[in-house]
């Protein structure tokens, strides 16, 4: 348990200097294209497509391994938040693709933002916790 703390209060503290930083060159540093939303989007869509057909090619399973492998890291380090701001139950991460597929759909805002808060926002609509 020492150890989480240890570690929570350095990745805290890295924030902090990050935002100092940010704060003090007066601007937010641009996101890369593997970090916005749209290619979130089109790595789920590849992950739907290897899912639904047996026909997928190379790089859809390798888009499909990265669009899982976020949502897998994305939702575990979530489980450490103490007020949840979604409750996702039993969902498949081929559930969570889909969700998520739909919503920046639905909510092509998020396309161009970091990948993370597009699929927090799609979590939260999907997955309400109930009080």
């Amino acid at each position: 348990m020492a150890i989480l703390k240890t570690i929570v209060t350095c990745c805290g503290l890295m924030i902090l200097l990050s935002f100092a930083a940010i704060k003090a060159h007066g601007q937010m540093p641009p996101l890369s294209d593997r970090d916005k939303g749209s290619s979130l989007f089109q790595q789920c869509k590849a992950d739907i497509r290897v899912t639904d057909s047996a026909a997928e090619s190379d790089a859809d399973r390798y888009s499909a391994l990265q669009c899982v492998g976020y949502l897998q890291g994305f939702t575990d380090a979530y489980a450490l938040v103490t007020e949840p701001r979604f409750c996702l139950g039993d969902a498949s991460f081929g559930t969570l693709a889909r969700v998520y597929v739909k919503y920046m759909e639905d909510n092509p805002k998020y396309m161009d933002m970091h990948r993370g808060i597009g699929f927090m926002e799609a979590l939260k609509n999907a997955y309400p916790c109930q009080k």
